[in-house]
């Protein structure tokens, strides 16, 4: 195992370090004295922090001395940083919560939109840990399926946050609200992803209609990169009233087309650099990374925040297990005078167990055994579970569980996603 060595980087004001792991090993930071403050999260001076083996923005407004692990392929001091356009960002939008907090009226409701790793989740992150440092709760909604702020991938979801995130495991504290869509893409399943994000916003709706204090501090969302169309849904969803574009100037203009098109009145776009410091990944890094996420919603983060997960077993046939989307039935198949189901939507049954189904993430649907097609696809979800594995003589399944106690519901919800548990 390489030796680690500690390097100490003096920044002056204004300055980020950007530590780039190598992969599968952590970097270990100190900020020795002077404030610095990774993606909107204050780091203690004296504390060490093991961060993750993606790149760490580490900004510092006046000043300070970080001491570093010497394991990376690169860690360099920037000068040049997306940190001011996003200070006077969130300064336009606190002045916006005070105006609502005054007359008990609607805060900001943001959304982030831009191509693939242009930094839109680490923006959302900085605009509600902003946020959460001038004592506001925003909701943060999280409508990416496959880089979800709240740890499972193939989902949307939205939380209040009432703090800021934890610098290395994020926003634990928060307590999210998922609805299923089973695809780590949009295009996976387009139609049922409209509807996922329809079902979330009238949720999100509703906690503003009852929340005064969450209603004046606004919504932050985090989109995926999808179609204009597809932002536009997600725009009227959750009634965005400004549009924020990283590094893509194409959509800028797209979006006000076709916004004045639709006779949206009241929506601001704005274009904000992305940082130098975002770092494209390749397949094999994606793949790992969603396979993390995963991990640390059963397990935890090792050495910071563990879990205890426990398997649970239950016979096959008490469960009701679906997939949304059925194969397309061709025109010349169909009875006579039948006209054809919109089979995206539809709710396919999966009634005997296959191998195919082994190591497979399932939801876990809050609703009744007897619910119909539309509670089980659109009701909020209790949790997730994973296939372990099949008894064929007692045809029962064991499954990987965060809890021990019984499950809330065995009506599930399958993902196109799996888990390979090497723990």
């Amino acid at each position: 195992m390489e030796e680690q060595t500690r390097t100490t980087e003096t920044l002056s004001k204004g300055q980020e370090l950007r530590v780039e792991a190598q992969p599968q090993q952590p970097v270990s930071v100190k900020v020795n004295f002077g404030k610095a403050e990774l993606l909107g999260t204050e780091l203690v001076a004296g504390k060490e922090y093991k961060l993750s083996s993606e790149s760490q923005p580490i900004f510092t407004w006046h000043g300070c001395s970080i001491a570093h692990t010497a394991t990376t392929d690169a860690a360099y001091v920037a000068e040049e940083t997306p940190m001011r356009q996003m200070l006077n960002l969130h300064a336009a939008l606190e002045n916006q919560r005070q105006k609502a907090h005054d007359s008990n009226g609607q805060g900001p409701r943001i959304m982030v939109v831009g191509p693939d790793f242009s930094g839109k989740s680490s923006c959302c992150r900085i605009l509600a840990n902003y946020a959460c440092r001038m004592y506001r709760t925003p909701i943060l909604v999280d409508v990416d399926p496959n880089d979800n702020f709240f740890g499972m991938p193939c989902c949307v979801a939205a939380a209040p946050v009432t703090q800021p995130a934890d610098a290395i495991s994020g926003f634990v504290d928060a307590t999210p609200v998922f609805f299923h869509f089973g695809h780590t893409t949009v295009k996976g399943n387009s139609k049922f992803y409209a509807k996922a994000v329809e079902r979330l916003g009238k949720t999100v709706q509703a906690k503003l209609s009852e929340d005064d204090k969450a209603r004046a501090s606004g919504v932050v969302v985090n989109c995926p990169t999808c179609p204009s169309d597809t932002l536009l849904q997600i725009q009227a969803a959750f009634n965005c009233d400004v549009i924020c574009v990283l590094d893509q100037e194409r959509l800028v203009n797209e979006l006000k087309r076709k916004l004045t098109a639709s006779k949206v009145d009241g929506v601001k776009i704005l274009k904000i650099p992305k940082s130098g410091g975002v770092i494209p990944l390749e397949t094999e890094a994606k793949l790992r990374r969603t396979q993390e996420r995963i991990r640390q919603y059963f397990y935890g983060v090792p050495h910071h925040n563990p879990f205890m997960p426990h398997s649970v077993s239950i016979p096959f046939s008490r469960l009701r297990l679906f997939k949304v989307g059925a194969p397309e039935v061709p025109l010349d198949c169909l009875p006579i005078g039948a006209k054809r189901t919109e089979h995206e939507l539809e709710l396919e049954p999966i009634l005997k167990f296959s191998v195919d189904l082994l190591r497979h993430v399932v939801s876990v649907v809050g609703c009744e055994m007897t619910a119909n097609s539309d509670q089980i696809k659109y009701s909020a979800l209790c949790g997730f579970v994973v296939i372990e594995s099949y008894n064929e003589e007692r045809d029962s399944i064991k499954l990987l569980a965060p809890a021990p106690d019984r499950l809330p519901s065995t009506v599930f919800l399958l993902h196109e996603t799996s888990f390979s548990d090497t723990s």
